[in-house]
C-alpha cells in the first residue's frame, strides 16, 4: 500500500506552485485573492492531515517522510512570503522572509551534518508551531492585499485592510522572533556541534 502521508506531502509541494501565482496575482481581482485564501487554507488543513496520517495506527512514519515533510514546509513558506514581498509594500516582510529562509536552510544543514556524523536531530515542536504561525500570518497578510479594481471593497477577502499597520507590524515582529527561537531550539538539540567544531573528524559509531 502506498504511503498516504508521503502522498499528501507531495500534494502540498505541488500545491505551492499555484499558491505562489495566486498570491502574486491577487491585487488584480478579488476572485484571485479569494482563491489564494482558499488555497492557503487547504494547504494548512492538508498539513494537519499529513501529520495525523504519519502518526496513525498504520505506522506511516518513514525515513523519506522525515525529510519530505520539512521540505514541503520550507517550499510553502517561500511560496507564501516571497510573493507577499512584492504585493505588500512594507520593509518588514523581506526581513521576516530572510529570517525564515535562513532558519530553514540552517536547520537543513544541521540535519545533514548530523547524518554525516551518525547523529539525528528529531523534529522540534517549535518547528511545527513556526509553520502553523507562518500559515496564520500569511492568511492575515493575504487578506490585507488591496485589489486594483473598480469594485474596491469585498467583505469576503478585505476584512483586514482597515486595521492599523502597527498591528500587522507587531505580528510580523512576533513571527520573526519565534522563528529565531525555533532556530535556537534546533541548535540546542545538536550538542555534538561543539565536538565537531573542536574536532572535524568526530564521529559516533
Amino acid at each position: 500500500m502506498a504511503n498516504r502521508a508521503n502522498f499528501v506531502t507531495l500534494l502540498r509541494i505541488i500545491g505551492a506552485v499555484p499558491l505562489f501565482f495566486l498570491i502574486l496575482l491577487a491585487p488584480y481581482d478579488h476572485r484571485i485573492k479569494f482563491a489564494a485564501l482558499i488555497g492557503l487554507a487547504v494547504v494548512a488543513v492538508t498539513d494537519m492531515v499529513d501529520g495525523r496520517l504519519a502518526r496513525s495506527r498504520f505506522g506511516q512514519i518513514t525515513d523519506l517522510g522525515k525529510e519530505f515533510d520539512p521540505l514541503a514546509d520550507k517550499i510553502l513558506v517561500a511560496a507564501i512570503y516571497v510573493p507577499l514581498i512584492h504585493v505588500l509594500a512594507t520593509s518588514l516582510l523581506p526581513v521576516l522572509t530572510f529570517i525564515m529562509i535562513f532558519r530553514d536552510t540552517t536547520v537543513s544543514w544541521l540535519r545533514s551534518v548530523a547524518a554525516h556524523h551518525h547523529q539525528t536531530i528529531s523534529a522540534r515542536s517549535s518547528g511545527k508551531l513556526r509553520t502553523i504561525g507562518s500559515y496564520t500570518l500569511g492568511f492575515v497578510l493575504i487578506s490585507r492585499i488591496k485589489v486594483n479594481s473598480v469594485n474596491t471593497d469585498w467583505w469576503l477577502t478585505d476584512w483586514t485592510i482597515g486595521l492599523p499597520f502597527w498591528l500587522f507590524a507587531t505580528l510580523i515582529v512576533i513571527m520573526a522572533g519565534f522563528t529565531i527561537y525555533s532556530l535556537c531550539d534546533y541548535l540546542r538539540a545538536a550538542p555534538f556541534l561543539r565536538k565537531i567544531i573542536r574536532n572535524p573528524d568526530f564521529k559516533t559509531p
